[in-house]
């Protein structure tokens, strides 16, 4: 004899129920491990524009001249006995829509007499100029090397509403006088000028040397989406990598923090 009873199951209302909430919750967990998949890229970013950075002023301070023979144009044949490395700048924005950063070795005469203590005479008597190499019989200025944000990140300037790529110059001069470190700043007016086929014209510019402004980095990303973007600064009158500090995001702009926006 057979027993009888009700078979136990869900319906489909509940089925349906289950399968909704699922997905909303399976939603949820993986916009959460994309939002922190997208912050860690961006941090790395951010951190590895610090290190190009630092990396800058420790080239400067181990700067190697490699030239075997010399003439007296600094750059023509100049051997090691009679030029110095001076350091290195780094160009922001030198080609339109390029976020590529571009450093040039600073050179100019090693054995120099100067009348003063100034800066800018002992630059000039020095003659420092960006190196330059021969291409096809033509002297262009030669690149020492090259970065490229990682993570699709780009390089912004805060001084600009609303920001645009930062377009300018970092020089990191070591003194004639002493070796010294200093930082200058160039506008975006001033890259022409740096990169230019003549010699007068590059020196000018390179003297025309600004040692009294902080330098801000506004660092953004795709992946932000909203959140706020980080400062990368590189405070005046740096002397060393120390100089470079990665602001705080909270921390107020009236506070001497964080002037991305």
């Amino acid at each position: 004899m057979k027993s009888g009873g009700k078979k136990s199951g869900f319906t489909i209302i509940e089925v349906s129920l289950f399968l909704a909430i699922s997905g909303i919750l399976m939603m949820g967990i993986i916009a959460t491990t994309a939002g922190t998949i997208n912050r860690h890229r961006y941090d790395d970013s951010v951190q590895d524009f610090y290190s190009y950075l630092t990396g800058l002023y420790s080239s400067a301070t181990n700067a190697q001249n490699t030239d075997e023979a010399c003439s007296d144009d600094i750059n023509n044949k100049c051997g090691r006995s009679e030029t110095a490395i001076y350091g290195y700048i780094a160009i922001f924005g030198s080609e339109s829509d390029s976020s590529t950063v571009r450093a040039y070795n600073l050179k100019g005469k090693a054995d120099i007499s100067p009348s003063n203590n100034n800066l800018i005479d002992a630059l000039k008597e020095a003659k420092i100029d960006i190196a330059l190499n021969s291409v096809d019989g033509e002297k262009q200025v030669d690149i020492a090397s090259t970065y490229d944000p990682i993570w699709e990140a780009t390089i912004q300037d805060t001084r600009t509403n609303p920001y645009n790529p930062y377009k300018g110059a970092v020089a990191i001069i070591r003194s004639p006088l002493d070796g010294t470190l200093y930082t200058s700043v160039y506008g975006s007016d001033a890259v022409q000028n740096l990169l230019s086929s003549k010699e007068s014209t590059r020196h000018n510019a390179l003297v025309n040397i600004n040692l009294t402004d902080d330098i801000d980095f506004c660092i953004d990303s795709p992946d932000l989406s909203g959140q706020k973007r980080s400062n990368v600064r590189i405070h005046a009158g740096g002397r060393n990598s120390s100089a470079v500090e990665v602001i705080q995001r909270d921390l107020p702009e009236s506070e001497g923090g964080n002037r991305c926006q």
